[in-house]
């Protein structure tokens, strides 16, 4: 249960669903570039939420969630699942990476510039690594695009 006081409005209490089962599903509530939103994730499950009308929401389009860094100086909130990220700017969803990783994507790094990740690539059994452009959501490294499948 979350409760909330917007800066005009009143206090409202917030009860949202747990996501699927995972270790690595993250809890927490975080800022949006919306500065009228915040997002609310739930053991992996995202939302956001008017601050001042919660019967305006939305789910975030990643599941389960594992990581959520905000990036204030693009103006982005960058949701992390298992194989790939997601950045909603003030109007939505502002790039989608494809699959980066076959499974545990894990963020070691976030620079003015991009964000560096690692992953073990069971294909090479080594550690793999990749970086996506804040910018773009375009990314180098990563499995590659011949390994990544129907999902590209």
């Amino acid at each position: 249960m979350v409760e909330i006081h917007p800066g005009e409005g009143p206090p409202w209490l917030g009860i949202f669903a747990f996501g699927r089962l995972t270790a690595r599903g993250v809890s927490g509530i975080f800022t949006t570039p919306d500065p009228q939103c915040l997002s609310v994730v739930a053991k992996g499950a995202g939302y956001l939420v008017r601050a001042d009308d919660p019967s305006v929401w939305s789910l975030v389009q990643a599941n389960p969630i594992i990581d959520v860094r905000p990036i204030p100086t693009w103006g982005i909130l960058v949701f992390a699942e298992h194989t790939r990220l997601i950045a909603y700017g003030e109007s939505g969803v502002k790039w989608r990476t494809k699959r980066l990783t076959w499974d545990d994507l894990m963020i070691a790094e976030v620079t003015d510039e991009f964000i560096r990740g690692e992953f073990w690539d069971v294909i090479s059994k080594s550690t793999g690594e990749f970086r996506v452009s804040l910018a773009t959501g375009e990314h180098e490294g990563g499995i590659s695009e011949h390994q990544s499948g129907c999902e590209g």
